[in-house]
């Protein structure tokens, strides 16, 4: 295809530049030979054949045509070209006689050298290749000859467009030939393609018209007008259906044309002065802006027209086009689009401006347009939007205006500081509009982003210098920041930072993170400031959980350690700073000019990094939850990529010992602790943790720190190799991840001599191992190391060869072959250490071979056995014949039958337990044997091409001469590969056979890529294996399971395997090769002889009768199992995506053959063709959303998809002509009980693929025989048919084959088909209905058939049409054919439910359609007759007067319900995302209301039939109207309009439901039997009541009935029903809404509970209820509260469903028992009395109250910790709304929704500030921290358990709310509440002490029983290093320190002497614990505090273990930061 375009491209050129040389060829009298003067007769035929050819590329067709073009004018003069263009292709005749024309046309054709009729030739072209003659025509013609007027005859048009002139009709080549044609191809394309080729050529054509006119060529004399209006319309909707393409490229032709059309307009406009074309313009303008906000073709028109009307006249055709404009950037395909636009128009607006009012007032008014929209738009809330608009709009605006960052700063209250007061900026005419904080606060973030991109900001954002209390202040409320921008100095408050910082949103707290961590200039020092809120920041987000935020953060700190590390080395490289600790003293010595503050800032810096890497680190303690251990992790490993945890800046810098001072890491970081900390951590469940401690621990040096001794490494190998043996593969993989370590760190690094098998280590020195290895090849070390590997592997082979079961309780094999893995994975196979030892590693290799085909032998046939049975005798396992053999059963005839069951049933599950271990212990071995030569197979060199010339018989392949570092020969290659094979044929397991795929397809391709023939022709040799295992005979069943198991993935492996680039081979020739099979052509009629012969087979062997049937119903026909392997291969590549481009050739083959499979006779093949249809159909038109019954958006027309698929057009029609022919009526009476007999098998799966294309925008060209529509007929045929799902699917086919153009007729012509009133007699009931409609079946089914018609078209074609007012005229038509035939909807005159429903559903249908049209003319009719028509439906239930209960009926008065109620109010499905914008004003009215007397009277009796529907018998009926009935209270509560009702209806209802729903509700709910129903009464019972309570408390509530105006009875009463609701039932929602309804009366007892408890001022105060309870009554209610409380914390229990936790969150946000904790926190006190049964007293009701709400905060608290995202999120930003801050003396601050994690710290801030005076809050506090630090003592292995141990809430961090809880102890003592009650010094010190002791006795405890551990089991680095142990001993160690610190508070110094025995004692118990680090700082903390307190001395000697962990300034909080 490319030489032949690029011949027809030199060809063409030669035509141009040389013309006269060929008319010397072409010349009959230049007296030539033959020969040469057939050069262009020659040319001329060679073009013609290659446009008449359909197997050349369109870009061949379109050299084509101008080479042709450029042909005829060498052959004829430019006015015969211009004849035989005007004649010859547009078919007009000049004015001139009939009979000169032709003569002269036929001299002209004469010259033209050709053997043939030219003319006909070109007649016969096909569409496309005309289109590219005409292009060759635009392209090569003269414009003059294309501007020329020719005078034709008005009959000789033959319909091409004319001009009168002179009353002669004119005619141009360009204007009225070639412009009308392409007009016609870009209406009606064939397809996308053909689409884009069309207008490309119509933008050539307009081009040409410009340039003409341009040139003055264009000659609009007397009447001609070149381009008239109807061609201008007509090129103007090309433009707008175009607009919308999903071809990008088709798209920028439309833009093309566009811009050309708008200049040909102006200038042929300019004659006729500037009012015209504006006028114009303008109108082009509205139908683009009518086009919508979302529309992303639209605005690069508005562009152009931008430039043409200006920026102002655009605003005033459309005042709210920015703000339309910037919320389309919700939408990510907008953007881009958007932005040009915006660009364009702002660059227009701002010079308007300026040159209306001057510089400065234009750009005030230029702000005042441009500003507020995208405002608005970044403080709309949405994050999507926001991201956007900062990343594609906001610096636009800034780039063209940049003093524009001040005025829109002021509009959030940020201005200058007082040193710049003097710049004044004008104020927007929105800054009078009030903002939330949360929204200025996204603003600013934004502002800030875009600033700092921009370079805007100059320096850095520090604190401001003259508030002298700012630093004291810190990051509090009057603190605030100073920002440069553009030199002027602003001031932002450091509270909003730090808000944006902890936002809940996570795109925010990046930007705002951006914005303050990074600078463009990556040298500048951070500030002061800024290291202080990323000290903030980062603790926060350690446990985010969204991959992306992970992504995102993980970037930003790459970049911002990148600027640390130029920041502090530039400061460091110029000697004017070293780090405070290497200097001689604390004081600051500036030098070389530098300032004290850069100094300072360094220091900051330093200690920050220093900071950072150690909170890192200390957040991978032992049992940190997985998120937080995988965020500090990677943060590590990109702080370590970007600088080296490696002190070699000695080397760097050439300093002398000083150099290390610039180590950003702690010392203690690579400590012996800190290092085996991290070792231990690879045994982890998590793969991500295992790997990522893995990769840090590579950083380490070298050997690693306390691993650096023979027997410290023999342990870890021990240890190590216990692990490999696991036979589960997480800790298999732990084991084989240290031995990874090992092998890299002191085998390839340190060059040690490591013998695993042995345990051998030794430590040499690296020029020792040389000369080693000079001596003997394997005292290599990786040599050394590779060899004890296989030496192990052998001793596990021949322990599985001695006892398969018994080794495979051992692991077998697997965890030896995955530590082989990763060490080949290791290799670096050009290193001189593996060459200097090539031949030891090739006998190692081949070595391994044969282990591995000995573990192949051992394990393939497990796993390739069909059953489960294990053989007793393991010698069986050779014997494939005997793989069935039954158990024996003989010893057990003669025992008692209960003994014989008892004993067979053990036998029985022991056996089966046995097979299990086996069959997984060989499915895994075959998996690591498989990835093992996988791996080995992607890195081993292999023999080069320059060996491959050696003669075929010379040598064998196996001692063939290869290159020095071939590893493997070309006989290994092979056996690999036929090993895989093998394996791939044999093996029944999915994931053994995917990682076999792999290897397989590795090896094939680095065979494919070499450059050796030989390598290359093994994957052919494979392939020929592969198909003749295909189809070889005496398959059975069995080797058709797992969908053939590896046979696909096989010829997956070598299709994949083809190299990327190269033409395929494999591919192709295999995919024909089963397309072949899978069609039938190997099948033969041998069954029965196939059978007979093998069933004697059996009987030969003496099998029993029983065995024989058994194996002969496995049988099948030859040729039935490779046809199902067959279908099988085809449906995994057509589902493979990397084949997608490879195989869509053979899609419409594979399809026919599919489908036609259908009717095989064999279920297998039936099966596995459904499968390929399947994968067949996705790939070819996309997934199915099943939830909106539509394929993907990009989904193919039927127009499109027949004309890229021909051969399914003919076969489809060819198959439905026969299917519907077996639909016809049989002759028998009974043939409607035989329904399905008469369907054809290919009928569904045909409806099924039409269903899945979309309608077509444009009809096909008539004679199109790939029309879509041509198979109408046959769908219309099946539509009608008496099979209901053949009727519903035909239908939904029939929604393809209807284009846009075509709908209007089809669904007017279908309803005018059904049966009209007129032709019926109506005059009584359905008894007296003709003969014809009572009774008549068919009669009824051709009706269904044609509503469903209707509802499909309607649904799908009609809905989606973009042009509203042909939709409107639609719906129009269809109701005034519908009105005379709504005797359909009528039960009284049609007694058929099914058509009753169908007829309505269609008319709910025309209603939507109406609504979404905004149509006033129609949308009342439909509504009126809807209304009747389901009313009249909904009543009658007794009107077909059937004894029996008929699910039809109930179907259609549900649907009745849903159209009744509908018309009154329908909720929006697909409600766009509307953003609030106030300068707007408000929104105009959905829908104009028609006149009062259209509506009065329609809805008579609504509130009548809305009660009786809620209590019908039907449950159908009444479950609709629950919907409806929530739906509409939804509507309310979220102020959302309700559409469609008068004023007074409105009314009715809301009037009832304040009064009566409530009650309703709660009297037909306990006779409520359908559980549906009962949760839809519950969910409007919970929404009713919330909302009222939100009403009342914004003081909107009157004369409503609900739960808040309830008294003490009926609020008692109604919880007594919900609480025995909830005890009965048993349906999970409806328990769940019960729970959330529970929430809602406790909310009122809670209310009710408090104001008894108030004294009367303080009940004012609240003013929450008057009614106060009598002292009887206390008891009831406390009962009350004390069951919600337990009942929310059994529902938000890790271990319930998560449905449920959400549950209880809701309830407990619903119960508003929260914020009870501020009215009733200060009337609890310390003083307890007696509980007096007599009566209550007050005092005692408050502590059980308070306590109660305590515990209702803890569960809060423990639901925020919550491992399901979206119950925290939702959870915490309501639980923000509950903090009061009625003890501050300012104002509430506003609410801006926080993170997380900050709102559990607030919690608990919280909870402080209103019991912190209280005694009984501390001891909650010291408790929870106690029972977390609570354990149980577990027998067992310690590795097993770090794996057995799933824990529910991998979220949970109970060590963070253990901190927070001792940081709150030590608070509370120090608070001013607690100086009255600190007096009394001797009993807080008693209390402090007892506190103190339990958690010193508990540490104890554990310790001890851990202690004796320590000898029998050996744990990397300690026991404290355990996850199980780390938890309780570091809280309990945490609480008895802030315990102790507490206790210091109320003690003297001598009193304290007498604490310090209880810390040595503890010293000397947890001293085997102190290996860890974080223990062993905790506890020196405790050390150090006690001396402080003793003046006592540490004792050395308990800190001996864990002196080189100790880290200096350890915070003992370090989760908090």
């Amino acid at each position: 295809m490319e030489q032949c375009q690029e011949a027809l491209s030199c060809m063409y050129y030669l035509l141009q530049r040389f013309p006269s040389k060929f008319k010397e060829f072409s010349s009959h009298e230049n007296g030539l030979i033959q020969e040469e003067s057939n050069v262009m007769e020659g040319i001329v035929t060679i073009i013609l054949s290659i446009l008449k050819s359909p197997a050349f590329s369109r870009d061949c067709f379109v050299a084509a045509g101008v080479a042709f073009c450029a042909a005829l004018q060498v052959c004829i003069s430019s006015q015969e070209l211009g004849l035989v263009i005007i004649r010859g292709i547009f078919n007009s005749s000049p004015s001139n006689s009939d009979v000169d024309c032709n003569s002269e046309f036929k001299s002209s054709i004469a010259k033209i050298p050709f053997k043939g009729d030219v003319y006909t030739e070109i007649c016969n072209l096909s569409v496309l290749s005309r289109l590219c003659l005409i292009r060759g025509i635009l392209t090569a013609v003269s414009r003059d000859l294309l501007n020329t007027h020719y005078n034709v005859t008005a009959n000789a048009l033959n319909g091409y467009e004319a001009r009168q002139d002179a009353g002669c009709p004119i005619m141009t080549i360009l204007y009225d030939g070639i412009l009308p044609e392409l007009c016609n191809y870009c209406e009606n394309p064939i397809d996308s393609h053909f689409n884009f080729h069309a207008l490309t050529v119509m933008q050539i054509c307009l081009q040409q018209i410009k340039a003409s006119m341009l040139s003055n060529l264009t000659n609009p004399s007397g009447n001609y007008d070149p381009i008239p209006d109807n061609m201008g319309m007509r090129i103007l909707r090309i433009i707008w259906n175009n607009l919308e393409d999903p071809l990008s490229q088709t798209v920028k032709q439309v833009h093309l044309i566009f811009d050309l059309f708008l200049d040909i307009q102006s200038l042929l406009c300019w004659s006729d002065g500037g009012e015209k074309i504006r006028s114009f313009l303008q109108k082009i303008g509205s139908d683009l802006l009518c086009l919508g906000s979302r529309c992303k073709g639209r605005y690069v028109p508005l562009a152009l027209l931008t430039k043409r009307l200006g920026a102002k006249t655009m605003l005033n055709m459309s005042p709210s086009l920015l703000y339309e404009t910037i919320q389309a950037y919700v939408d990510d395909d907008v953007c881009c689009a958007a932005t040009s636009f915006l660009k364009c128009f702002l660059e227009h607006l701002r010079d308007e401006c300026w040159a209306s009012d001057g510089i400065e007032g234009g750009y005030s008014l230029y702000r005042g347009h441009c500003l507020p929209p995208i405002l608005y738009g970044l403080a709309s809330g949405f994050s999507k939007l926001r991201s956007n608009l900062n990343t594609y709009a906001l610096p636009v605006l800034l780039e063209l205006d940049v003093d524009g960052i001040f005025p829109m700063l002021s509009f959030i209250s940020i201005g200058p500081n007082y040193d710049e007061s003097r710049v004044l900026y004008p104020v927007l005419a929105c800054a009078n509009v009030d903002l939330n904080l949360e929204q200025k606060i996204a603003v600013l973030v934004s502002l800030l982003k875009v600033s700092r991109s921009l370079a805007l900001i100059e320096g850095d954002i520090d604190w401001c210098e003259h508030p002298v209390a700012d630093k004291q202040a810190g990051l509090g409320t009057v603190s605030r920041a100073l920002v440069c921008i553009k030199g002027i100095k602003v001031e932002i408050p450091v509270q909003w930072l730090v808000k944006a910082l902890t936002h809940v949103d996570e795109s925010l707290r990046v930007d705002a993170a951006e914005s303050l961590f990074l600078n463009p200039k990556t040298s500048s020092l951070p500030s002061h400031l800024e290291l202080t809120l990323v000290r903030e920041a980062v603790p926060l987000n350690m446990r985010c959980c969204s991959t992306a935020f992970q992504m995102k953060w993980g970037s930003l700190f790459r970049k911002f350690f990148s600027r640390v590390r130029t920041a502090l080395e530039r400061q460091f490289k110029q000697g004017s700073w070293h780090p405070l600790e290497y200097c001689k003293s604390n004081e600051l010595h500036p030098s070389n000019g530098y300032k004290e503050m850069e100094l300072k800032r360094a220091d900051d810096l330093f200690h920050f990094m220093r900071w950072l890497s150690g909170f890192l680190f200390f957040s991978c303690y032992p049992s940190a939850p997985y998120k937080r251990k995988i965020m500090a992790m990677e943060l590590m490993l990109i702080m370590i990529n970007v600088w080296s945890i490696m002190p070699s800046l000695r080397e760097e810098f050439g300093y002398s010992s000083s150099e290390n001072s610039l180590y950003p890491y702690h010392q203690g970081i690579t400590s012996s602790g800190s290092t085996l900390l991290l070792v231990g951590s690879i045994i982890d469940s998590w793969d991500r943790l295992r790997e990522s401690s893995f990769r840090i621990l590579l950083h380490f040096p070298t050997p690693l720190p306390g691993i650096s001794s023979d027997n410290t490494l023999m342990k870890v190998i021990a240890w190590a190799k216990k692990l490999v043996c696991s036979p589960r593969v997480r800790e298999s993989d732990a084991g084989a991840l240290t031995l990874r370590l090992i092998f890299r760190k002191y085998v390839l690094e340190l060059g040690c001599l490591v013998e695993v098998s042995s345990n051998v280590v030794h430590f040499a020195p690296k020029p020792e191992l040389a000369n080693d290895t000079n001596q003997s090849g394997f005292n290599n070390p990786v040599v050394l190391y590779m060899k004890s590997m296989i030496d192990w592997l052998s001793v596990a082979v021949r322990d599985g060869e001695r006892d398969l079961s018994s080794a495979c309780q051992n692991s077998f094999v697997h965890g030896i072959l995955l530590a082989l893995r990763y060490t080949f994975e290791e290799l670096d196979w050009n290193a001189d250490v593996i060459l200097s030892s090539i031949s030891e590693v090739r006998y190692l290799l081949e070595r391994l071979l044969e282990l591995v085909m000995n573990i192949t032998s051992l394990a393939l046939w497990v796993v390739s056995a069909d059953a489960w049975y294990l053989p007793e005798d393991m010698d069986e396992m050779v014997d494939d014949d005997n793989l069935l053999t039954e158990i024996p059963n003989q010893e057990h005839e003669h025992m008692p039958s209960s003994e014989n069951e008892s004993n067979d049933s053990k036998l029985s599950k022991d056996v089966r337990s046995s097979e299990q271990i086996v069959m997984v212990g060989c499915w895994l071995a075959m998996k690591e044997v498989s990835l093992l030569l996988g791996t080995i197979i992607r890195k081993v060199p292999l023999p080069s091409g320059t060996f491959s010339d050696l003669s075929e018989g010379g040598s064998s392949a196996g001692t063939a001469s290869f290159p020095s570092d071939a590893v493997l020969d070309l006989k290994q290659l092979e056996t690999i590969g036929n090993h895989f094979l093998e394996v791939l044929l044999k093996m029944k397991h999915n994931g053994a056979i995917d990682k076999t795929r792999a290897g397989f397809t590795a090896l094939c391709n680095r065979l494919l890529c070499s450059n050796d023939p030989r390598l290359c022709r093994l994957t052919e040799c494979w392939m020929e294996q592969l198909m003749h295992r295909t189809v070889a005979k005496s398959q059975t069943v069995d080797d058709l399971l797992r969908r053939s198991a590896g046979i696909p993935a096989a010829f997956i492996a070598l299709f994949l395997s083809e190299p990327e680039g190269t033409p395929k081979k494999l591919l192709p020739q295999a995919l024909r090769w089963l397309i072949d099979v899978a069609s039938g052509s190997l099948l033969e009629n041998n069954e029965t002889e196939s059978k007979n012969g093998l069933t004697c087979k059996f009987v030969s062997k003496g099998c029993d009768r029983e065995n024989v049937y058994s194996q002969a119903s496995k049988i099948r026909d030859e040729g039935v199992i490779p046809t199902v392997h067959a279908f099988n291969v085809l449906r995994a590549t057509f589902n493979d995506t990397n084949l997608a481009t490879d195989t869509s050739g053979f899609s419409a083959e594979a399809l026919i053959i599919s489908i036609r499979s259908f009717s095989s006779p064999y279920w297998e093949i039936r099966n596995s063709a459904c499968l390929a249809y399947t994968a067949l159909v996705r790939r070819i038109i996309g997934f199915l959303n099943v939830h909106k019954r539509e394929s993907a958006r990009r989904a193919i027309t039927g127009l499109e998809f027949f004309h890229r698929y021909p051969p399914l057009h003919s076969f489809l029609l060819n198959e439905l002509q026969v299917a519907t022919e077996l639909l016809q009526p049989a002759p028998s009476t009974n043939s409607e009980f035989n329904l399905g007999n008469n369907l054809h098998p290919s009928l569904c799966p045909i409806l099924i693929l039409l269903s899945r294309l979309k309608p077509s925008s444009v009809t096909g060209e008539t004679g199109d025989e790939l029309d879509p529509f041509l198979l109408m007929p046959f769908i219309r045929r099946c539509s009608i048919q008496s099979n209901l799902r053949v009727r519903v699917l035909a239908s939904r086919a029939l929604v393809s084959l209807v284009s846009n153009e075509k709908l209007s007729s089809v669904l007017l012509e279908s309803a005018s088909e059904l049966p009209c009133v007129e032709t019926l007699v109506i005059s009584a009931p359905s008894s007296n209905l003709p003969s014809r409609i009572q009774g008549s079946g068919c009669m009824f089914n051709l009706i269904h058939g044609i509503l469903l018609q209707l509802s499909s078209l309607l649904d799908t074609n009609c809905r989606s049409l973009a042009d509203n007012s042909k939709k409107d005229r639609i719906i129009g038509e269809l109701l005034q054919i519908l009105i005379l035939r709504s005797w359909i909807a009528r039960p009284i005159h049609c007694p058929c439910p099914i058509l009753n429903a169908a007829f309505l559903r269609v008319l709910d249908q025309m209603l939507n359609i109406a609504r979404a049209c905004k149509s006033n003319q129609h949308f009342y009719p439909i509504r009126n007759l809807l209304l009747e028509l389901s009313a009249a439906c909904v009543d009658s239930e007794f009107s077909y007067g059937l004894s029996y209960y008929d699910p039809t009926i109930a179907e259609l008065r549900e649907q009745a319900v849903k159209s009744y109620f509908g018309c009154l109010f329908q909720a929006s499905k697909d409600e766009e995302e509307v953003i609030y914008v106030p300068l707007l004003g408000h929104h105009p009215s959905y829908l104009t209301l028609c006149p009062t007397h259209e509506i009065e009277n329609a809805f008579d009796g609504i509130l009548d039939r809305l009660i009786r529907c809620l209590a019908d018998s039907v449950y159908e009926v009444r479950l609709a109207t629950l919907k409806w009935l929530l739906k509409f209270l939804k509507a309310a509560k979220s102020d959302v309009q309700v559409y469609d009702l008068s004023g007074s209806d409105i009314r009715v209802i809301q009037t009832w439901a304040k009064t009566n729903l409530l009650a309703t509700l709660m009297k037909i709910l306990p006779t409520e039997k359908n559980h549906r129903c009962k949760y839809y009464i519950l969910r409007i019972l919970l929404v009713w009541n919330l909302m009222q309570f939100e009403k009342h408390g914004h003081g909107k509530c009157s004369g409503t009935y609900y739960v808040g105006e309830m008294d003490f009875y009926s609020v008692f009463q109604f919880w007594n029903e919900l609480v025995s609701l909830y005890q009965q039932t048993r349906h999970a929602k409806t328990q769940e809404t019960v729970v959330c309804c529970l929430g809602v009366c406790v909310k009122q007892i809670a209310i009710l509970l408090t104001s008894s408890v108030l004294s009367d001022e303080e009940r004012s105060k609240f003013a929450e209820c008057s009614e106060v309870i009598r002292g009887e009554n206390f008891g009831p209610l406390q009962d009350c509260i004390v069951f919600f409380n337990n009942l929310i914390k059994q529902h938000s229990s890790s271990s319930e469903p998560a449905s449920m936790r959400k549950a209880a969150a809701e309830s407990l946000i619903a119960s508003g028992f929260l914020q009870q904790a501020g009215r009733i926190g200060f009337l609890v006190s310390n003083q307890h009395g007696s509980l007096d049964t007599a009566a209550f007293k007050k005092t005692e009701a408050v502590t059980l109250y308070a306590h109660q709400i305590l515990d209702v905060w803890f569960t809060c608290i423990k639901l925020l910790e919550d491992e399901d995202d979206s119950i925290r999120l939702q959870l915490s930003s309501d639980v923000q709304e509950c903090f009061t801050f009625e003890g501050s003396k300012s104002s509430s601050p506003e609410l801006v929704r926080a993170q997380v994690d900050r709102v559990i710290r607030f919690c608990f801030d919280h909870l402080s500030s209103v019991f912190g005076h209280w005694i009984e809050y501390f001891n909650c506090l010291a408790q929870w921290v106690l029972h977390a630090a609570r354990y149980a003592v577990s027998q067992g292995d310690l590795v097993r358990r770090v794996f057995d141990k799933e824990i529910d809430n991998h979220y949970e961090e109970k060590l963070l709310i253990s901190q927070i809880c001792c940081s709150q102890l030590e608070k509370l003592p120090s608070s001013k509440s607690w100086t009255v009650y600190m007096r009394d010094k001797d009993k807080f010190r008693n209390y402090f002490h007892g506190w103190r002791m339990r958690f010193f006795n508990q540490l104890v405890s554990f310790a001890e029983d851990h202690v004796w551990k320590q000898d029998r089991i050996d744990w990397i680095g300690g026991v404290g290093n355990h996850k199980d142990a780390f938890l309780p001993l570091y809280a309990n160690l945490l609480g008895f320190y802030a315990l102790s610190n507490c206790l210091f508070r109320v003690s003297s110094d001598n009193e304290a002497v007498g604490f310090s025995s209880d810390v040595v004692e503890l010293g000397r118990t947890i001293k085997p614990f102190l290996r860890n680090p974080l223990i062993a700082n905790l506890y020196l903390l405790v050390l150090k505090s006690h001396e402080q307190m003793t003046g006592d001395a540490a004792n050395p000697s308990v800190l001996e273990s864990g002196v080189d962990s100790i880290w200096e300034s350890f915070n003992p909080y370090f989760l908090l930061a």
